[in-house]
C-alpha cells in the first residue's frame, strides 16, 4: 500500500509537468490525455495548423479510449500514403510523415513506433485508473493519504504549541535588545512578541503547506480531478521551475560577477600594501612624497571600484531593463543638478593634496583667516583661530586664494617677526638700532641666531620708521611672542630716555616734559 502511495506521489509531479513526453518547443504542440502528455506534435499537416493538428489527435485519442471496447493492443501503425498511420480499424488516429520525422531529428518509422506506443499506454492507463478496481485503490490511497495528512496536522499542532509555551516561558530571560552602539532599535519585549507571532505564522504556515500538498496529492488519484490536482500543483511548481531555469542560465555571469570581485579584492590589498610601505617610509620612490599616500590610495581605491561597477553591471540581473535604466538617468540628472559645487570642491581638494601648500598642523593665513589647520577633507579645509574658532573653507576658496603658510618659514631657517615703531630725528638712529635689537634678544621665542635686524622703512616729516625683524621657530604663540616685544620694546625706551612717536604722538605741553613713563608709571622730567 505504501508503494502504490507513492508512486500516486510521483504521478501527481509528472501531471504538473502535463507531459509524459518531451515538452514541446515553441513551434511544436503537446497531444494531453487525462492532463497527462502523450506525445508531441512537431510539424503541421496542411491545411492544419501544429496546434489543430495537435487538438484533432487529442479528440479522437480520448474517443477511443473512453470506449470499452477498445483494446490497446488493437493500435497499430501501418504505412500509408507517403506517411506511417496509426490507426485502430478503420479510425485513423494520426499520420506520422516526413516532415514530422525531420522535426523530431528520427526516421519515419522510428517516430511512429515511439508514438504508438505511448498512445497504447495512454490508454491503458486511462482504463486502468477508470475500472473497479482502479476506483477502489484509489480511495484506498486517499484514505491513507488523508490518514497521514491528519496525523501530521496533529503531530505539528502540539510541537508549535509547545514551542510557543516555552518561547512564552523563557524568551525575555534569554533575549537581549537590539541596539546599534547605545541606540536601543527594539526592546527585548518587543522582539519577544514578534518571535511568538513568527511561531504562530508558522504553525498555519505549515497547516496549509501540507494540506496543499496532500490536496493534489488525493485529487490525481481519481480521473476526474486529475487535472485539477495538476493545475494545483502547477501553481507552485511553475513558478519554482521558472526560477530555477532562471537561476541556472544567470550561472555564467554569477561566475564571471564572482571572480571578478574575488580579483578586486586581492587589487585592492596589494594597492593598498604598496601605499602603507610609502606612507610608513620602508618604499621611497624619488619624487613622491609620504604624504601623498594615504590620499592617493583613497583615489586609487575610488577608481578601481568604479572600473568594477562598471564591469560587473551589465551582468546583472534587470541591469537592462527599462525601469533599471530609467532609475539611473533619473539618479544620474539629480546627481549632475546638485553636485556642482561638491565636484569643484573634490577637484580643488585632489589637487590641493599634490601641490603641499599646508599640512595638518600648520599655521596658515586663507584669506582673512589666520589660524592652525586641523583637518583636510576632499570637500573642505577646517582652521581653528587663536580665538579657538573653527573655521570650514571649501576647498575651491582655499585654492583661489593667496595661501601664507607661516610653518613653512619657522622649518626652513625661521619665521622673521616684524614690528614697526617711529621715532624722532632727535634721537641717534644707531642707538634706536641697539635698543630694539636689545629688545628683541629678551624676548622669550625669538632666536639669537640668525641674529635680529633693522630695517629704516620711512624717513617721515616728524619721525624715522624703524622696522624691527627676528626670527623664530616657532608657530604656536606668534601673537603673544610679538606682544612681549612690544613690551619689551617700550622698557628699553623707557630707560634710555627716548620717546616713540609711532603712530604720531601729539600731546599739547605746558612745560618742558617728556612723554617717557617714570619707574612709577608717571611722566618723566625733560
Amino acid at each position: 500500500m505504501l508503494r502504490a502511495l507513492l508512486a500516486a506521489a510521483l504521478l501527481t509531479a509528472a501531471a504538473a509537468s502535463a507531459a509524459a513526453a518531451p515538452s514541446p518547443a515553441s513551434s511544436s504542440a503537446a497531444v494531453v490525455l487525462d492532463g497527462t502528455g502523450v506525445l508531441i506534435v512537431n510539424a503541421p499537416a496542411p491545411p492544419l495548423t501544429v496546434e489543430e493538428r495537435a487538438r484533432a489527435i487529442e479528440a479522437r485519442l480520448r474517443r477511443l479510449a473512453g470506449d470499452p471496447s477498445v483494446r490497446a493492443g488493437d493500435i497499430r501503425a501501418e504505412p500509408g500514403d507517403g506517411s506511417i498511420d496509426v490507426v485502430y480499424r478503420d479510425l485513423a488516429l494520426m499520420s506520422v510523415t516526413a516532415r514530422d520525422a525531420a522535426a523530431a531529428g528520427v526516421a519515419p518509422d522510428a517516430l511512429a513506433a515511439q508514438d504508438l506506443a505511448r498512445i497504447r499506454a495512454a490508454v491503458a492507463e486511462h482504463r486502468r485508473v477508470r475500472s473497479v478496481r482502479g476506483l477502489i485503490r484509489a480511495t484506498l490511497l486517499s484514505l491513507l493519504a488523508a490518514s497521514a495528512l491528519g496525523l501530521l496536522i496533529v503531530l505539528v499542532g502540539r510541537l508549535f504549541p509547545r514551542l510557543h509555551a516555552f518561547i512564552e516561558r523563557e524568551g525575555l530571560r534569554h533575549l537581549p535588545s537590539l541596539r546599534l552602539q547605545q541606540v536601543e532599535l527594539m526592546p527585548a519585549e518587543t522582539l519577544h512578541r514578534a518571535l511568538l507571532g513568527a511561531v504562530s505564522a508558522a504553525h498555519a504556515l505549515t497547516v496549509l503547506l501540507l494540506v496543499y500538498v496532500f490536496l493534489p496529492l488525493i485529487l490525481s488519484l481519481f480521473p476526474g480531478t486529475h487535472g485539477l490536482a495538476a493545475s494545483l500543483l502547477g501553481y507552485v511548481l511553475a513558478p519554482l521551475s521558472a526560477i530555477g531555469l532562471g537561476a541556472l542560465a544567470y550561472l555564467p555571469k554569477l561566475i564571471f560577477i564572482a571572480a571578478t570581485l574575488v580579483l578586486v579584492r586581492y587589487l585592492l590589498k596589494l594597492v593598498r600594501a604598496v601605499f602603507r610601505g610609502i606612507d610608513s617610509g620602508r618604499l621611497v620612490f624619488p619624487g613622491f612624497y609620504r604624504e601623498w599616500a594615504e590620499p592617493t590610495w583613497q583615489i586609487s581605491r575610488a577608481l578601481i571600484v568604479v572600473f568594477a561597477v562598471i564591469a560587473v553591471f551589465p551582468y546583472l540581473p534587470g541591469s537592462g531593463s527599462p525601469a533599471f535604466k530609467g532609475i539611473s538617468v533619473f539618479v544620474g540628472v539629480l546627481l549632475s543638478l546638485g553636485s556642482g559645487s561638491a565636484i569643484s570642491n573634490s577637484v580643488s581638494g585632489v589637487l590641493m593634496t599634490y601641490m603641499r601648500p599646508f599640512a595638518i598642523g600648520d599655521r596658515v593665513r586663507i584669506a582673512d583667516t589666520v589660524g592652525r589647520v586641523v583637518d583636510r577633507s576632499l570637500l573642505v579645509t577646517r582652521v581653528r583661530t587663536r580665538r579657538n574658532e573653527e573655521v570650514t573653507i571649501p576647498n575651491s576658496m582655499v585654492l583661489g586664494s593667496h595661501i601664507f603658510n607661516y610653518s613653512a618659514g619657522a622649518r626652513d631657517g625661521g619665521l622673521i617677526l616684524h614690528d614697526t615703531v617711529t621715532i624722532g630725528y632727535d634721537a641717534p638712529w644707531r642707538r634706536v638700532r641697539d635698543l630694539l635689537i636689545a629688545a628683541a634678544r629678551e624676548t622669550e621665542g625669538l632666536l639669537a641666531e640668525p641674529a635680529p635686524f633693522v630695517l629704516q622703512t620711512a624717513l617721515g616729516d616728524f619721525s624715522v620708521s624703524y622696522e624691527i625683524n627676528a626670527y623664530t621657530d616657532r608657530t604656536r604663540g606668534l601673537t603673544p611672542i610679538v606682544s612681549r616685544l612690544r613690551e619689551n620694546i617700550q622698557d628699553r625706551f623707557a630707560e634710555a630716555g627716548i620717546e616713540i612717536m609711532s603712530p604720531r604722538f601729539y600731546v599739547r605741553r605746558t612745560g618742558p616734559e617728556s612723554t617717557v613713563p617714570k619707574a612709577d608709571g608717571g611722566a618723566a622730567a625733560a
